[in-house]
């Protein structure tokens, strides 16, 4: 490596004065994104779906490697003693906020439910996620022609169902939220909740019909 400053050294050091206060103005932009998420999982448990039994157990949306949000039910988790990471549950991830209003950024946020963990409980997770899936065909199908994209993640060690993107994010949130203020993005995360929250009765009824929910 050259110690000689490049043209890149020399413009950071003639523009150092405007690079940090852009640093400190990206930093108080983090925390107002995260006071929004924070507002939307407030909003949640006006939802009609939303109990007691309900928890959030993660909230990172700004973590650089990290960027995800998940809800899960207590019935769920004291199946097993899972890891601090490994709750089964309702998930949205690459939710940083350059995922939900850079495009050219690879990863596109997207939402699943995790139940990898039940392979703790010596359950066969294609039959299950096989069960699972017929289960949620209709639904599926309905949803798709509402314009959501569906993708099976098809990891050895974990399982989710469903996955989908996270529609209406990017270019056209960046519209809304200049019309409309911060709320569309409020809304954006009790929307794309309430989607997951329709697979939780076909998720019950596959857990049930593996003798793991009564």
């Amino acid at each position: 490596m050259s110690n000689k400053f490049n043209d890149v050294d020399w413009w950071i050091i003639e523009k150092y004065k405007m690079i940090e206060e852009l640093m400190e103005s990206k930093e108080t932009l983090e925390k107002k994104y995260n006071s929004l998420l924070d507002s939307a999982l407030e909003n949640l448990k006006e939802e009609d779906w939303w109990n007691k039994d309900f928890e959030v157990v993660h909230n990172r949306p700004s973590t650089k490697e990290e960027g995800w949000i998940s809800i899960s039910k207590k019935t769920w988790n004291r199946l097993f003693p899972a890891k601090e990471w490994d709750e089964m549950g309702l998930w949205l991830e690459s939710i940083r906020f350059p995922n939900l209003f850079v495009k050219s950024l690879d990863d596109e946020p997207n939402a699943y439910i995790h139940f990898g963990p039940l392979e703790k409980k010596d359950v066969d997770l294609e039959k299950f996620t096989s069960k699972f899936k017929k289960y949620t065909e209709s639904l599926i199908k309905n949803l798709e022609q509402e314009g959501y994209i569906f993708y099976y993640e098809d990891d050895p060690d974990n399982k989710w169902w469903p996955c989908f993107y996270i529609p209406g994010v990017r270019s056209e949130l960046i519209k809304n939220m200049k019309e409309r203020g911060t709320e569309p993005l409020i809304e954006k995360i009790v929307e794309t909740f309430n989607t997951l929250a329709k697979f939780i009765d076909p998720f019950e009824k596959t857990l049930k019909e593996f003798n793991l929910l009564k």
